[in-house]
């Protein structure tokens, strides 16, 4: 019975810390949208672009019209997290993710070694004109590490570049 409460216990907390996340991520996402003004979108072209996925499909839902555009060099660093996918979901949605930068053009990378290693090195040894991440006001746990993991990285490689 001590068990079934300790459960039930650690359950509710679970969810009152869950309901605190999204509302601290709404909260500061309002607050955000309040400071940022509207601007025209101009076209992007000639520029060597870095987009940092941290999960199969984030490259596209963030990025969908500079990839089908070729008037850029990218690459798309797939950062390898398994947000929640089994280890069989997360191998199918790389190999989904192979096949639209097959047929647009841009390259892909997996990295699965030290990802601020790995990550400090390519920018050290390529020139990035921009890299594109996750929205920084973001709730998921995975989006939120590579913004830190990009952080260690540009400091170590001396990126200055926009991000």
């Amino acid at each position: 019975m001590v068990n079934k409460v300790n459960i039930l216990v650690r359950k509710i907390c679970s969810f009152i810390k869950i309901c605190k996340m999204k509302l601290d991520w709404n909260n500061d996402y309002r607050s955000c949208r309040k400071e940022m003004p509207e601007k025209e979108i101009k076209e992007i072209s000639n520029y060597r672009i870095l987009i940092l996925a941290p999960h199969s499909d984030d490259e596209w839902v963030g990025c969908s019209q500079l990839l089908q555009n070729k008037k850029n060099e990218i690459t798309v660093l797939n950062m390898d997290m398994e947000g929640g996918d089994s280890e069989e979901l997360h191998k199918t949605r790389f190999e989904e993710m192979q096949n639209p930068s097959e047929k647009y053009g841009y390259s892909l990378i997996k990295i699965s070694e030290d990802k601020v290693e790995f990550l400090s090195g390519y920018l050290e040894s390529n020139v990035v004109d921009v890299i594109m991440v996750p929205c920084y006001f973001d709730w998921h746990p995975e989006h939120i590490e590579v913004m830190h993991i990009l952080n260690q990285a540009a400091a170590k490689a001396g990126y200055q570049n926009r991000i």
